[in-house]
């Protein structure tokens, strides 16, 4: 059973990393939770029925919603392959309409600026993949060993 998961995964995975047609790469964020109301949000398109009739062919994103579109498989095949969201795929789509306590999403005050389909927007990409990668070193740090016991990542508590 393990095997079999293991292997559905890498082929998800695989599909999801090279290039897709559009319909199929939204249909493959769908099953991550990321709503095409999110894809419309990071690409600029103007609603979630734009990106549904990207979907269903009866239109084509323009060339800077395409751009920002493939940025966001970027950031979510990043996620992906870290292995440390396990079977947690929600968990990609919560943080990406989170606003992490860092650069460029919080202003100088510290107060929140915009979340990570919002930087993809504006194509602060590198930004984006930045706060990913700590958002998942934290996670790392403090996932449970085999016992259930979390991780303090040598704190003492």
């Amino acid at each position: 059973m393990e095997t079999r998961c293991t292997d559905e995964r890498k082929r998800f995975f695989e599909r999801f990393t090279n290039p897709v047609p559009t319909g199929e790469l939204i249909e493959l964020l769908d099953r991550v939770g990321v709503t095409r109301a999110m894809v419309a949000k990071a690409t600029g398109a103007k609603s979630a029925e734009v990106v549904s009739n990207w979907v269903a062919g009866r239109s084509a994103p323009k060339p800077e919603h395409f751009e920002r579109l493939d940025s966001l498989r970027v950031v979510v095949s990043f996620l992906l392959q870290t292995n440390a969201l396990d079977d947690d795929g929600l968990a990609i789509a919560m943080w990406l309409n989170s606003y992490p306590a860092a650069a460029p999403f919080v202003d100088e005050k510290g107060r929140p600026a915009m979340t990570p389909l919002q930087a993809i927007r504006t194509g602060q990409i590198g930004a984006v993949v930045d706060a990913a990668q700590r958002w998942m070193d934290v996670r790392t740090a403090h996932r449970p060993d085999e016992a259930g016991n979390p991780d303090r990542g040598g704190i003492a508590w």
